[in-house]
């Protein structure tokens, strides 16, 4: 078990590192870096999954605490995405001819009303009226996402063509009215992808 741990730690420290050179985020004004994010989300959702699929590298905290920022980066050809894509080609048979340059990959799970939902491909018919190259927003119009004091509010996940996925999500606190769009257009800026 504690093997186990020592690995999962350090496979985590990876992917934080892989992430740092391959992306330039910067933090949003009015906002504080959240250092360790593992940390922070297993302090304020001790028994609960976290909602992204990825475990964060990046995550910011505004400074009335109203807003939860977090950012999970997947490089292309890395071993997380690599092992992604062999999954998803093993789930069901039509997603055998799964690509990940035609075909995109949303992996974050969440629950609504006891129910356990994960997995959805979408293909360039679906993305086009999304600009995929540029992202794509999902919207999650649901109470019952929570981590405790926060639910989600928004999920934005920009694909960039053989560099990598950036999962953003948006929490929000319990009973505290945010203009969410205003606080996507002042982290519009947040990420940007090394040359």
């Amino acid at each position: 078990m504690i093997r186990y741990l020592q690995i999962l730690i350090l496979s985590f420290l990876f992917n934080s590192v892989q992430a740092q050179q391959a992306i330039t985020v910067a933090c949003p004004k009015g906002y504080n870096e959240i250092k360790d994010p593992w940390t922070f989300f297993n302090c304020i959702a001790p028994n609960k999954e976290v909602l992204s699929g990825s475990n964060p590298n990046f995550a910011f905290i505004k400074k009335d605490s109203s807003v939860v920022i977090t950012i999970a980066f997947i490089q292309r050809d890395s071993a997380t995405y690599e092992s992604d894509r062999a999954l998803m080609k093993g789930l069901r048979p039509d997603w055998k001819n799964y690509d990940p340059d035609t075909v995109w990959m949303i992996n974050f799970k969440y629950r609504v009303d006891s129910v356990n939902h994960s997995y959805m491909l979408f293909d360039k018919a679906k993305l086009k009226p999304f600009n995929a190259d540029a992202g794509v927003e999902f919207y999650m119009d649901c109470t019952n996402l929570y981590m405790d004091d926060y639910k989600i509010a928004k999920a934005v996940t920009i694909n960039k063509k053989y560099r990598g996925i950036v999962e953003i999500y948006y929490f929000t606190r319990q009973h505290t009215k945010i203009d969410i769009e205003k606080e996507l257009y002042n982290a519009s800026s947040m990420v940007s992808f090394k040359k």
